[in-house]
């Protein structure tokens, strides 16, 4: 298989993934001091939708039915769903925390590979998943501070796992069903139809209510705008056309980046971050390489 030509622009592209991306989990906790996980989720996916309207409007026409409904498999396991777990789980574990976790992303990308296309592993990519699951779940078991109980609820850890692992199916529905049309146009597409559905779900929550009630809450609007315009569409867009040109062996690797980002986050926020955060994370990334070595 030819190696792509990686060019400066791909690199730019890849920078720019991967601290929008690593500033997305600060965003979300940012949100939650002002309303509940499902209103953060729904609002996020509704103002991407909106703010990518005007290329959906013309992307329906230039894709086919079965394209759609992959673009919208694709943007439901990339981001629609994936943006309901995480507000959810960062209500009980640090954005850093959530960050960290979601650098399994490209080992999630290797075990869909295997489980829906029939892709075999070799031994290398066996020791790495093995490796970023062993510092998944040491980060999720140690990730409180020392003088904390254990009843910092370990599945919040594991919704984030699941998230990765939704992340790692859209990689491959991209790449398999999706590569060579334009990277804007499938992801309008997809937050298009998500985002007639969240809009839909915001109705439903006391986002309104909480607006009249709370003048402050405004600036919840702003943090989750910032998270639905750069860490949702545009960064979404700048994933799959990366990912389309690139392919998810390069593209993928913005994971190695994002937990980083993530952490630095966590700690101008004041959260906490100790020498477990930092071991967990090297074994997950150690992980990581020995996945993308190996493919």
């Amino acid at each position: 298989m030819n190696t792509p030509h990686i060019t400066t622009r791909d690199w730019l592209i890849y920078s720019t993934i991967s601290i929008v991306w690593g500033t997305s989990f600060i965003l979300i906790k940012q949100g939650l001091l002002y309303f509940d996980p499902l209103t953060v989720s729904a609002l996020r996916i509704s103002i991407s939708g909106l703010l990518l309207m005007p290329f959906a409007l013309k992307g329906l026409y230039r894709l086919s039915n079965k394209q759609k409904i992959f673009a919208v498999l694709m943007g439901l396991t990339g981001s629609g769903i994936p943006s309901f777990l995480y507000p959810l789980a960062q209500q009980h574990i640090d954005s850093g925390v959530a960050g960290v976790l979601n650098s399994l992303t490209p080992i999630f990308i290797v075990v869909n590979g295997f489980i829906f296309f029939n892709v075999r592993y070799t031994k290398m990519q066996l020791s790495g998943i093995a490796a970023g699951f062993i510092g998944a779940a040491l980060l999720i078991i140690l990730h409180h501070k020392p003088t904390e109980s254990d009843t910092n609820n370990y599945i919040y850890g594991l919704v984030i796992v699941s998230a990765t692992f939704l992340y790692g199916l859209s990689n491959q529905i991209l790449v398999h069903f999706l590569k060579g049309l334009d990277a804007i146009v499938i992801t309008s597409v997809a937050f298009f139809f998500m985002g007639i559905m969240a809009a839909g779900i915001l109705t439903q929550t006391e986002f309104i209510t909480v607006l009249k009630h709370n003048p402050d809450a405004w600036r919840g609007v702003l943090y989750v705008t910032l998270l639905a315009g750069l860490g949702s569409a545009l960064a979404m867009v700048l994933y799959n056309y990366l990912a389309a040109r690139t392919g998810v062996t390069f593209s993928g690797t913005v994971t190695y980046v994002m937990p980083v980002v993530a952490l630095m986050w966590s700690v101008v926020a004041g959260e906490f971050i100790g020498m477990q955060h930092i071991a967990a994370m090297l074994i997950i990334l150690v992980g990581v390489y020995l996945v993308r070595r190996a493919i």
